[in-house]
């Protein structure tokens, strides 16, 4: 699809219903052999040279781009389908977005989710409202022991039904957040909560008030904030953050009516226990080696009656599940199994507050590729042990349905089942509460039943989308090698047929010595085997074997192998290797070479047993 630049798919003419087939005085049902004959009949008449005089050459010119325009876009079979289903928007979406090669139905489809998708982001580009509604659950009697004969004497069913119908809604709560920048550095937020009710671990019966939180970004790394209650008189924070990358720092002042009240008589009650400073936190969190994603951290709260200090290390390295992966290369290719960009995380630290020390230690991995993300944490101290399993699954930022995840908590304090939801900017808890004490049967019901909806989930429809999503890379890498890289795949088989002769006395000399001779040689994706990726490797044999001397063939390591005479890169982006079967002393041989690794034959390891 050839390009238009975006300002003019924004001209209010262009707008209209069906406006392009007016243009070129056609019905909409035209074919592709009648929508080229009359572009070619009016570019003929409007064409600017054919013109004399200033004033009808540029009413011709702005004629012949419209009727350019038109032409553009009916004439290429999936912008027409696109512009016949959304208009100009649906040209748009179809440009930003892989259709090539899918059906009309697919395309269809495609297009009507893009639209859906750019409706909503639009609407968020407006509103920039997000919202946090949370629904506490008591599901207690789900899988308490009942020990009463007469209820244990009704059936099954009935029993569960009465279990069932004994779970209740403890509480609700909602916050929505709504952010306003005022400048380029000022940002203006404003905050709302109401809670009705025990909503998880949050006990508090009732609650409603309204925050605004001024915001200001003073350097790149320097940000200062303030934050009130809005319409009476309520606390008054101030705060700001200080972050180079390695160090941060962040530090609040929390000021209550009755500090202000106290501080204002300050003078007149000096000899009584009103403390002289707000109640504050402060954070500080440095890195400890250079360029190693390990922090040290270090926390005090003076907000409650006790001081609460933590100590704490975290960490976050990159691993390595799946072989032949350059670490310091980012693909651009869904990989085969969604494992190629993961990174381990863990921390272990110490809370004391006032003298009750209590250690915790978490650990997760973060599926990049698959956007799922694994995490356990305990916690352990003289008064409590818990434990806390979480899954999450984030879709693109840019999607309705951006995560959804479950946490399930055990510890002395009950067992409880936490799902998450966010869709639309608009995030869901439910807060489920299965036991106030420590209950085996409810910890194994809470960790079996949200583990198997996962693993189904995972299999039945984040597995098929993840297979969607490489299958249409790879299915624009190969049109993109047949339309904008032809020249390049030409030049490349021209390359081979100018080697082929050299190739062919290489062979022939290293076959009489008993040598080295190439019999097959690929040059293409790492993961190969797929059927993603067929059909988009390349055939080196012939300028591998003229690249033979002395029954030896050497490649420098360190750089692509893509600038080889005849070679050329199929799909930028991917981690690629070099198959080679050959034969040395008349045995057969086999050797797969990273992309960037040297490349060395014969060696005695590629001997085929």
């Amino acid at each position: 699809m050839s390009g238009i630049p975006s300002e003019d798919l924004h001209d209010p003419h262009l707008s209209q219903h069906e406006y392009l087939y007016t243009v070129l005085n056609l019905p909409t049902t035209a074919t592709k052999e009648e929508i080229r004959d009359r572009y070619r009949q009016l570019s003929l008449v409007f064409h600017p040279d054919k013109q004399h005089g200033k004033p009808t050459q540029e009413t011709a010119l702005k004629r012949f781009l419209e009727v350019q325009k038109a032409y553009e876009i009916l004439s290429d079979p999936v912008t027409r389908q696109a512009y016949d289903l959304h208009g100009l928007e649906g040209v748009r979406l179809a440009r930003r977005s892989s259709l090539a090669g899918l059906t009309s139905k697919q395309i269809e489809k495609e297009l009507a989710w893009n639209k859906a998708e750019s409706d909503w982001k639009h609407a968020q580009n407006v509103l920039q409202s997000v919202g946090d509604v949370s629904l506490g659950v008591d599901a207690r009697a789900l899988l308490a022991e009942i020990e009463d004969d007469e209820f244990n004497e009704l059936p099954a069913s009935a029993r569960f039904w009465a279990r069932v119908t004994s779970i209740r809604l403890t509480g609700v709560g909602v916050q929505n957040t709504i952010e306003k920048s005022i400048t380029e550095l000022l940002t203006f937020t404003v905050s709302s909560l109401s809670r009705v009710g025990p909503v998880g671990h949050q006990v508090v019966a009732g609650e409603r008030h309204v925050d605004g939180t001024l915001r200001y970004q003073h350097s790149p790394w320097i940000r200062l904030e303030a934050s009130t209650s809005l319409f009476r008189a309520r606390n008054l924070t101030l705060g700001g953050t200080f972050d180079d990358g390695d160090n941060t720092v962040t530090l609040k002042a929390y000021f209550s009516p009755a500090f202000v009240n106290g501080f204002s008589k300050l003078p007149s009650t000096s000899g009584t226990s009103l403390a002289k400073h707000p109640p504050i936190s402060l954070s500080l969190r440095r890195r400890l080696f250079p360029r190693i994603n390990t922090f040290g951290i270090f926390e005090i709260t003076t907000q409650n009656a006790f001081p609460t200090l933590t100590f704490a290390l975290t960490s976050a390295k990159r691993l390595h599940l799946i072989d032949n992966v350059n670490p310091s290369h980012t693909t651009g290719a869904p990989s085969r199994f969604g494992l190629a960009v993961c990174v381990g995380q863990w921390s272990a630290g110490m809370t004391v507050m006032g003298w009750l020390p209590a250690l915790f230690m978490e650990c997760g991995v973060v599926l990049a590729e698959l956007g799922v993300q694994l995490k356990a944490r305990l916690e352990s101290g003289l008064q409590t042990t818990n434990g806390v399993i979480t899954a999450s699954w984030s879709a693109e930022p840019s999607t309705a349905l951006s995560e959804v995840g479950f946490d399930v908590g055990v510890g002395t304090g009950g067992v409880f089942l936490k799902l998450n939801a966010t869709y639309m900017n608009q995030a869901f808890h439910v807060p489920i509460t299965m036991s106030s004490h420590y209950d085996t049967t409810a910890t194994m019901w809470t960790t079996v039943v949200p583990t198997t909806a996962a693993v189904l989930a995972y299999h039945l429809v984040l597995r098929p989308l993840w297979r969607k999503e490489r299958f249409a890379f790879f299915r624009q890498a190969r049109h993109e090698l047949r339309e904008a890289k032809s020249d390049i795949v030409r030049a490349a088989e021209e390359t081979v047929s100018l080697l082929r002769d050299t190739a062919r006395r290489h062979s022939e000399a290293e076959a009489s010595r008993d040598g080295l001779v190439i019999v097959d040689a690929r040059y293409g994706p790492t993961e190969y085997g797929d059927d993603a990726v067929q059909g988009l490797d390349v055939d080196v044999t012939i300028p591998l074997q003229a690249l033979v001397n002395n029954s030896q063939l050497y490649i420098p390591g360190g750089r692509s192998k893509s600038g080889l005479q005849g070679f050329y890169d199929p799909v930028p982006s991917v981690h690629k290797t070099v198959r080679v079967r050959y034969t040395f002393r008349g045995r057969p041989h086999y050797a797969e070479i990273a992309d960037l690794a040297p490349l060395v034959l014969p060696l005695e390891e590629h001997l085929v047993s």
